[in-house]
């Protein structure tokens, strides 16, 4: 966005929305400079025109941490995910929700105090699919999947998927990091885990419409691992980031890892 200087300065970078019309909602952490309308200092929801210059419009908006993740519902109402625990002031869960202006979503309220949704997928009756890692209020665990009732709250016909990456060192949280619904209800999961409820799965997985993990496909080991060396020390490291449907029936999937196993 260098055409919005000096109004606008990129700092921690998040997500984006393309609106139909080419204007872009971006997340993150970010710098403005427009006292005229009031807006100084650090934004975390910033909006743009489609030529590329801030949207002088529009009520950017801020929080205390930093929002990594965002994600249109089919009502053009948003989904948001980070570090903060505040939105424009007001207490917010790890999942929130926003109109299509930005304002804070009052009826929506997810009891997540901890952790980070990467991947969101809202159902035809209103549910949402979460994949990321997650500790619900009222639990210990931490969960890989998560679906949520149209108000936020725990949706307790879901089984959550626990999940374990064994390869990793320093930070061994597993999570998923997307989600590909499939037409009779099950979807596909990827991210970074090689087990799911103590069984092998590398990379990626298939659930039914409880969220129980099948072994219908996906059993073997998945995506190889590979070691990311940095000057000061060698990672393990292995994560499908991504997977999308081809024109011909199949997918691609996407990441970072050596090799893949398909059992």
């Amino acid at each position: 966005m260098v055409s919005a200087f000096p109004l606008f300065a990129g700092l921690q970078g998040g997500d984006y929305h393309v609106f139909p019309d080419g204007r872009v909602l971006m997340s993150g952490a970010h710098t403005l400079n427009d006292p005229v309308r009031g807006f100084v200092g650090l934004y975390n929801l910033i909006w743009f025109t489609n030529t590329g210059y801030l949207d002088t419009t529009r009520v950017h908006r801020t929080s205390n941490g930093v929002i990594y993740n965002f994600k249109e519902q089919p009502d053009g109402r948003f989904l948001c995910s980070g570090t903060m625990t505040t939105y424009d002031g007001q207490p917010v869960g790890k999942v929130f929700r926003i109109d299509a202006a930005g304002a804070l979503d009052p009826t929506f309220n997810a009891p997540l105090p901890w952790g980070q949704a990467y991947a969101y997928h809202t159902l035809a009756d209103g549910r949402i699919m979460l994949g990321g890692y997650f500790k619900p209020e009222g639990t210990t665990d931490t969960l890989c999947t998560l679906r949520l009732m149209p108000d936020g709250t725990v949706d307790p016909s879901f089984h959550p998927v626990r999940g374990a990456a064994t390869f990793a060192t320093g930070s061994p949280v597993p999570y998923v990091l997307d989600i590909e619904p499939l037409a009779d209800g099950r979807c596909v999961i990827v991210g970074r885990f090689d087990q799911l409820e103590g069984e092998v799965r590398g990379g990626i997985a298939l659930l039914d419409e409880h969220g129980d993990l099948l072994e219908d496909a996906f059993t073997g080991e998945g995506c190889g691992l590979y070691i990311y060396q940095s000057p000061s020390i060698d990672i393990p490291y292995k994560a499908i980031t991504g997977i999308t449907p081809a024109p011909d029936g199949s997918y691609y999937i996407h990441g970072g890892y050596h090799g893949y196993d398909d059992g």
